[in-house]
């Protein structure tokens, strides 16, 4: 097979991963470079070597440095991967004070709406957006308690639970989907986390999603208001001629039904046959999953019941989640001590996000236009 030299045509990707490839490879021979002449040199060492058969030397040299090789690029990684297996459990109690904040701002943004309290640093519904992303540092939000600790540990503990990944930009503060999920269960809505509904059986807090919105109410006037106005002056301009439209269906590349056509059609047998052989063994490693619950749970170093099911693989899943959760229970005091530290030494936690910042400011211009069109005054004061 001729070797293709031609390389205009090939992608910044598989270009970078050869050049960095190459100079991995370069990097590689000049360190066993001198690693071996370092070896040559050192006298203690060589009268090491005296004791055992010169072939054999050679031999346990090369494979030597080899290993040498792996521990210097791979040894602090590998540090690190412990370091963080350890202390893992503590930052995911971390994280776990944070949905434990999330529920505190969700409870005040339906008395917020309702207009039945004021907030400092709240003026529109989008700033629980923002605050959702800020959590740690909300200037109106009581601070987590003693009594928030142990709930939040009693909600871990119940059997048969999976513990929460906390993601900041997940909608902790979006009051239409959880509200409209909570008034309309068959309807296709965002489902109320399962702490959030945990909370609201132990506070009676469900009935804040009985109040009225009726701040929602009042932007969505003037959002509609706003979008009327626009539409309408749009309207009235001169719309440039349209490209005629391509009606043809769009080619997508990870629709696995549309690369089967594909590579039947248009690639050789061989191609057909490393594709079913590729995707045969992900069929396979989806095997890895409960090969690493496995691993996981070995590696913990105590015992770790498992409850009986007809499923050995459904028990595993099982034990590994309320092995999870168990271990953030454990850690949640240690996580909410540097908390309570962080507070009383008036510590910031995180940056802001100035990217929300930039969208709220589109929706008070909305706002404040919707007024004016409404014969009201061109500010917030609603």
């Amino acid at each position: 097979m001729e070797t293709p030299q031609d390389d205009s045509n090939i992608d910044k990707i598989t270009q970078n991963r050869v050049d960095q490839g190459i100079q991995e490879l370069l990097d590689e021979k000049e360190l066993k470079i001198q690693w071996r002449k370092e070896l040559e040199q050192n006298e203690a060492v060589q009268n090491y070597f005296k004791g055992y058969q010169a072939s054999s030397v050679k031999t346990f040299i090369d494979e030597y440095l080899n290993k040498k090789y792996f521990w210097f690029r791979f040894g602090d990684m590998y540090k690190q991967l412990s370091d963080d297996h350890k202390s893992q459990w503590i930052e995911l109690a971390h994280d776990h004070l944070e949905i434990i904040l999330q529920k505190k701002l969700f409870d005040l943004q339906c008395l917020w709406r309702a207009e039945q309290i004021e907030l400092k640093g709240v003026e529109i519904c989008f700033d629980f957006v923002i605050w959702q992303n800020d959590i740690f540092n909300c200037p109106f939000l009581e601070p987590i308690t003693q009594d928030d600790i142990e709930m939040y540990q009693q909600y871990l503990l119940q059997e048969e639970m999976e513990l929460i990944e906390y993601y900041a930009g997940e909608e902790w503060q979006d009051y239409e989907e959880r509200k409209a999920g909570y008034l309309n269960p068959d309807g296709d809505y965002l489902e109320m986390p399962d702490w959030y509904e945990f909370h609201n059986l132990r506070t009676g807090n469900t009935k804040l999603l009985l109040l009225p919105d009726t701040r929602g109410d009042k932007e969505k006037l003037y959002s509609d208001l706003y979008f009327k106005n626009k539409e309408e002056q749009e309207a009235k301009q001169e719309q440039p001629p349209s490209k005629p439209k391509d009606n043809r269906i769009s080619l997508s590349g990870y629709d696995e039904e549309t690369v089967t056509f594909f590579v039947k059609t248009f690639e050789s047998k061989d191609i057909q046959n490393k594709r079913n052989h590729y995707n045969e063994y992900n069929d396979i490693r989806d095997n890895m999953y409960y090969e690493d619950l496995v691993r996981e749970l070995i590696e913990a170093k105590e015992n770790i019941p498992i409850r009986a099911h007809y499923d050995f693989r459904e028990a595993l899943v099982l034990a590994y989640n309320e092995y999870r959760c168990k271990k953030v229970a454990e850690h949640l005091p240690l996580a909410f001590e540097q908390y309570q530290f962080n507070i009383k030494m008036g510590l910031s936690v995180g940056d802001r996000d100035t990217f929300y910042h930039s969208l709220r400011t589109n929706y008070v211009e909305r706002f404040i236009a919707g007024r004016i069109l409404n014969g009201e005054a061109p500010n917030l004061d609603f």
